[in-house]
């Protein structure tokens, strides 16, 4: 995720990461009294710290004492003036009701500002190839430019793609196919390979 973030803040302007690591604590206790937590959980903040400054981007961290992962979360983004909240997923829920899970499901539905889910797979393989399905769209020329970025970090590939019924007429085919290419366009344009 760290890394991802770099990613991004590095093809924006005057971007910076800032490395949040939430500490929950049992609604009993008052998150003002947990200090002994805080000085547990530094090392986690300093290691992504120092792998950010790797990338060259400024980067700061919190570490935020809280009942709720979530309300933590928003709060910091909004607090900051976050433009963008980089989040890991795990992949799916145990929580009846929930299509993501209780925190990413409260985050997706309240943040204020862009939102990326990454669900990675326990393993060190860079980013080569990727695939973007796509469906045009205001979220996917944001995820065509960070995509983008990403095949570039990696001298990878960029795979575009939509998906259609078998049975589509031709005229919806061919108006997909132009969308498509408008897409590629775009991505050339971004001049990062």
């Amino acid at each position: 995720l760290i890394d991802l973030a770099a990613v991004v803040a590095k093809n924006q302007e005057a971007a910076e990461v800032i490395v949040l690591k939430v500490v929950i604590v049992p609604d009993q206790i008052a998150p003002s009294l947990e200090e002994a937590h805080v000085e547990r959980e530094r090392k986690l903040p300093a290691r992504a710290r120092q792998r950010v400054a790797d990338h060259g981007i400024p980067v700061s961290s919190i570490i935020r004492v809280g009942h709720n992962a979530a309300r933590a979360i928003l709060e910091t983004a909004r607090q900051r003036g976050a433009s963008m909240v980089v989040l890991g997923w795990k992949g799916h829920t145990s929580t009846a009701r929930r299509i993501l899970g209780d925190v990413t499901d409260d985050v997706v539905n309240h943040a204020r500002c862009d939102l990326m889910l990454v669900k990675l797979i326990d393993d060190d393989r860079p980013w080569k190839h990727l695939l973007l399905p796509t469906a045009g769209g205001e979220h996917a020329r944001h995820a065509e430019q960070f995509a983008t970025a990403l095949a570039a970090m990696e001298s990878g590939s960029l795979t575009l793609c939509r998906v259609l019924d078998p049975d589509a007429p031709a005229d919806r085919v061919a108006a997909e196919e132009a969308s498509l290419a408008e897409a590629k366009a775009r991505v050339w344009e971004l001049k990062l390979w």
